[in-house]
């Protein structure tokens, strides 16, 4: 952009040239489709439950070709880990079950989309246990942060306990029972309200019943403070406006990603939307969106209409209209022009129409 106004300038000039740069720049769709990685908005701390297991955090990992469930209190910070005989549903919701019958049942469930949560068995699950099920949108894994920060603890007590020999129990065991920086009691206390026995010598006054108090106001003076920080090299973005032009990065985990077109039709949450790109319908972040002054190919914009599904609109697809080409003219048009107004055709015939008062001072 810069780069091609400071050429600009200096060859010609015309009052307006700045803008007129900037908006043959913007419609570019070479320099949209290249365009670097937008920069992180600001933070939005989920917000934290009043209680123990009322809010829980659900991921998937895999571990020397093992795959885990874990699943974390947003309350406590308490993590339970299972091993998946595979990868289905009905075995993820097993799982659930078994958890859900220790600790009981939460009012919230966050996961991301993966193949296991996103699916209709899971949908029904929630709706016979009785709990709300919130997703994270697709590629935006900070979202469901709380399951990933305990995923990284879980794999490094796992992999530490198979280098050492050890039995990974006893460190899961171990790390329950440890106080947490700034909060001054453990996973295992704020969750259950008392200790547990480890292989450590322990009174038996410590493994008493006694209720942690200040939790959330520690939680929250400690979130305010990550929050300061984060926010620090972040800004928020405009809203993108239902039937807007924009690109987005499909995949956006892929470095070699370019922003493909398309056009916003929904907005699920604050920053989640649904946008459709050459007749399919994706759900993307705020992040992965950058809205373009281009307009779209003939085939998203005109002839028959698109029709969306009414449902599935994750997973749905939507065919384009076919385009009739025998309508559309290759002919260049006569045009009548004031006299002394030059009219040029360039290669793709657009008419590029200069203006009088300039035609005898600058020669392109």
């Amino acid at each position: 952009m810069d780069a091609s106004l400071r050429k600009a300038r200096e060859a010609v000039f015309w009052p307006g040239i700045a803008d007129d740069v900037k908006s043959f720049v913007n419609s570019c769709a070479t320099y949209n489709s290249t365009q670097s990685r937008q920069q992180r908005e600001t933070l939005i701390p989920h917000q934290l439950p009043h209680i123990p297991w009322s809010k829980v955090g659900m991921d998937l990992f895999t571990l020397r070709n093992t795959t885990y469930l874990i699943m974390v209190d947003y309350y406590s910070d308490y993590w339970e880990i299972d091993e998946l005989a595979d990868y289905t549903s009905a075995t993820v919701i097993d799982c659930c079950k078994t958890q859900f019958s220790r600790h009981g049942i939460p009012h919230i469930v966050f996961t991301d989309n993966g193949p296991p949560f996103s699916g209709m068995d899971f949908q029904l699950f929630a709706q016979e246990w009785d709990f709300n099920h919130k997703t994270s949108s697709p590629y935006n894994s900070q979202s469901n942060g709380k399951a990933e920060s305990a995923v990284k603890i879980a794999k490094t007590l796992l992999k530490k306990a198979a280098l050492d020999g050890g039995d990974p129990w006893k460190a899961v065991l171990a790390w329950r029972n440890t106080p947490t920086e700034g909060l001054d009691s453990s996973p295992v206390q704020r969750l259950m309200s008392r200790r547990t026995r480890t292989f450590l010598p322990t009174r038996d006054t410590q493994l008493k019943p006694q209720v942690v108090k200040d939790v959330i106001t520690r939680k929250q003076a400690k979130g305010i403070t990550v929050k300061h920080r984060y926010d620090t090299r972040a800004r928020d973005m405009p809203t993108i406006i239902q039937g807007q032009t924009v690109r987005v990065l499909l995949h956006p985990n892929n470095p070699d990603s370019t922003w493909t077109l398309g056009i916003c039709i929904d907005q699920l949450s604050d920053r989640s939307y649904i946008v459709l790109v050459k007749g399919k319908k994706y759900r993307l972040n705020r992040k992965d969106i950058r809205p373009v002054p281009e307009q779209l190919q003939p085939a998203h914009a005109k002839n028959k209409q698109t029709t969306l599904p009414d449902d599935d609109w994750d997973a749905g697809s939507v065919q384009d209209a076919p385009v009739d080409t025998d309508q559309q003219s290759t002919s260049e048009e006569t045009v009548e022009l004031p006299d002394g107004q030059a009219l040029q055709h360039t290669r793709s015939r657009s008419n590029i129409r200069r203006p009088l008062r300039y035609t005898r001072d600058f020669v392109s």
